[in-house]
Order: structure tokens, then C-alpha cells, then sequence
């Protein structure tokens, strides 16, 4: 089906929604600790419990949107947020928390993969400009919330306001979604579909490849301040405006990746990008101060792969696009968490220094691995 207003409204008002309720999660976490009278052990398992919902959203929502259709899961998603914004605005008890957190991830989850697998099917000239500067405003919506939501709270608003004032969007979602036609021409009843051989290898080949990937930017996120910190002595604002500087490059990268993925290749422009990324990343980790400008430069080649490989899904699965990518998606869900735990690990063991290497060494593996993807999925998929 074709573009249309109401359809970009969906999108942006989907993406931006999206980004807020993820990224005021972290500026909360004081208030989390407060409120319910948490300590950061518990805050780790609310992290982890909202990881594994999230996981569990994404492989449950490729076999419903098969089963009921995109525009179905895209409102169920974001009912499934209200509500658990509700139990958590509602509650001062840290069970009802946890629960109101495991509903939301599981909601954004639902919403995020309705969206994903939205944008291939329709019928525009560049896909991966598309996907990519729907990604764009992820990004957007990421920076807006994480300095607005700082700033409402040094003026006095509550947490719990601040939810019911993301609640509105999801409600504005809900009302925008159900005025808008979404493509259904691939929604089938079947839903047990099976995977040959070759398909069952490319779909574990990619998740482990795009959870690498996932692991470096994430995991970026999570650490790059405080190995400022400790490594150079600076104190957290000069550290926090290289990570403001990457994230807004990567942002950047997305408007433009999106023309580069279209005529080199999606799986093709992946491997160069993300190569690219790693000797900048290496380089900046080596270069003492001075380098942590250049891995925040190096987010402009991080910018295209997660919505580039999604993209590309649909190249190998052609009838099960749906499930292949709730499947990817979980699976890498869980390569960042491992490799989250094992920074964390070596951060401990040998210093936060030689910790940040497993960001660039995540980026390669996953160029080699994508790479492969690139080079022989296809032959794998006709052979077996």
C-alpha cells in the first residue's frame, strides 16, 4: 500500500511514544529507589525482568501479526502499555512495579515489531531511507525525553505524572492507529509456519550477528560515561557530552545511511558500516582523552544496521517475514544481555579500559557474521 499522511502519522507519533517510554526509565531510577523503597540490586532485577518481557513481546508478536494482522498487535501493543503504566502510576508496592514494567516492555515490543514489519510492505522507492529515518525519530524522541524529563523533574513534577503524560501518546496512538488502514496482504490464518534448514541457520546466523550489534550500541549507552570517568578523571558532565555527541551523530547517520543501504545493499552497506565503526571505536580507545571524540564520530557508522537487518528479513523470508523477525529480534534481545553481563564481568576482573574493547571486538564478529549472511544466505536457504 502506499505512504500516506495519516500513515506517517502513525509512525512518528509510534517511534516518538516509543523512545520516551524507554529512555525515562534510566532518568527514574532515583525515583524508582525512593518511591519503593528499592536498592540498585532490585533495580538490576527490574532490568532484567523488563528484558525477558521484551523478548517474550517480540516472539509472541510475530506469530500474532501473522495471526490477527499488524493493525491488531499495534493496538493491543499499545493497550498493553496504558495498562501497564497504570498499575505502576497506581501502586507504591515494588510487585505491582515490577509488574507495570514487564507490561510496558512487553507492549513496546508489540508495538515496535507492528511498526518494523510495516514499513517493507509498503510501496515506496528506497525502503531503507524509509526505515531508516523512521529510526531517526527513535532518536529524536530519545534526546527530547532524556533532557525533558530531567528538567520536569528538577522543577517538581513527579514520575508518576510524567507516565501519565506518555500514557496520553500511547492513548493518541491507539485512536490514530484505529483510523488507518495498515497492509494486510500477508496476514494468513496458517501460523505454524516451518523453517527449513537453511532458513532455521540464516535466522540464527543473523540474531547472533544483530545481537553483537545490539550489544556494542547498547552497551555504548551504558558505559561510555562512566569509563570517562574513571579512566581520564572528568567529572560526569564533560563525560555525559561525548555520549550526547555519539547519539546525535548516530541519529544524524540514520537520515543519511538510509541512501548509502539502498544502493550499495542492505546486508552489504551492514558490513562496511559496522567495519568502519570498530577500527574508529578501536582507535578511540587507544587515543587516550582526545579518542573519545572519535567514538563518538564512529556513531555515524553504527546508525544503519538495526533497521538496514530488519529490512533485509524479508530477502530470506519471504512468506514468514513476521515470525523470522519476532524470532531475530528475541534471540538478539538475548546476545545483549549476555554480553551486557560479561562487560560488566571483565569490568570488575581487569578494569573498565580493557572492558570498552568488547564493544569494537562485538562489531567485527558481527561484520563476519552478517557478512556471511550477505555472501552465502541465500545459497543456504536453496540448498536446504
Amino acid at each position: 500500500m502506499k505512504l500516506t499522511k495519516r500513515m506517517i502519522a502513525l509512525v512518528f507519533v509510534a517511534m516518538f511514544s516509543m523512545a520516551m517510554l524507554d529512555n525515562v526509565r534510566g532518568v527514574f531510577v532515583p525515583s524508582f529507589k525512593t518511591a519503593f523503597h528499592i536498592q540498585n540490586t532490585m533495580i538490576g532485577w527490574m532490568l532484567l525482568a523488563s528484558s525477558l518481557a521484551y523478548m517474550a513481546g517480540s516472539y509472541i508478536g510475530g506469530y500474532a501479526i501473522k495471526r490477527f494482522n499488524q493493525k491488531k498487535v499495534l493496538l493491543a501493543g499499545a493497550g498493553i502499555v496504558m495498562c501497564g503504566i497504570i498499575t505502576l502510576v497506581l501502586t507504591s508496592h515494588v510487585i505491582w512495579f515490577f509488574t507495570g514494567m514487564v507490561l510496558m516492555n512487553i507492549g513496546i515490543a508489540l508495538v515496535g515489531l507492528s511498526i518494523n514489519t510495516t514499513i517493507p510492505t509498503l510501496k515506496v522507492k528506497n525502503h531503507a531511507v524509509l526505515m531508516n529515518s523512521v529510526h531517526f525519530l527513535y532518536g529524536l524522541g530519545a534526546t527530547f525525553t532524556q533532557k525533558s524529563a530531567g528538567y520536569l523533574l528538577t522543577v517538581g513534577w513527579q514520575f508518576k505524572s510524567i507516565y501519565l503524560a506518555i500514557l496520553l501518546f500511547f492513548a493518541l496512538l491507539m485512536v490514530i492507529t484505529a483510523l488507518t488502514h495498515l497492509p494486510e496482504e500477508d496476514v494468513s490464518k496458517k501460523v505454524n509456519v516451518k523453517f527449513s534448514k537453511g532458513q532455521k541457520s540464516v535466522i540464527w546466523i543473523l540474531s547472533i550477528g544483530l545481537g553483537l550489534y545490539i550489544a556494542a550500541e547498547i552497551q555504548t549507552a551504558n558505559w561510555l560515561v562512566n569509563y570517562a570517568i574513571n579512566t581520564f578523571k572528568i567529572n560526569e558532565n564533560a563525560a555525559a557530552n561525548y555520549t550526547a555527541a555519539f547519539f546525535m551523530i548516530f541519529s544524524l547517520g540514520r537520515l543519511v545511511g538510509g541512501f548509502a543501504a539502498d544502493k550499495i545493499g542492505y546486508l552489504k552497506s551492514v558490513v562496511i558500516s559496522v567495519s568502519i565503526a570498530s577500527v574508529i571505536y578501536t582507535a578511540g580507545l587507544l587515543a587516550g582523552l582526545n579518542g573519545m571524540w572519535l567514538i563518538a564520530v564512529s556513531g555515524i557508522f553504527f546508525s544503519i544496521t538495526y533497521p538496514t537487518v530488519i529490512l533485509a528479513i524479508k530477502d530470506y523470508f519471504k512468506d514468514s517475514v513476521t515470525q523470522a523477525a519476532g524470532l531475530i529480534i528475541t534471540l538478539s534481545s538475548g546476545v545483549n544481555m549476555l554480553i551486557g553481563l560479561f562487560i560488566g564481568y571483565i569490568a570488575d576482573l581487569l578494569g573498565i579500559h580493557l572492558a570498552m574493547f568488547s564493544i569494537p571486538l562485538s562489531l567485527v564478529l558481527c561484520a563476519v557474521l552478517i557478512g556471511y549472511v550477505w555472501w552465502r544466505g541465500h545459497e543456504m536457504i536453496e540448498k536446504y
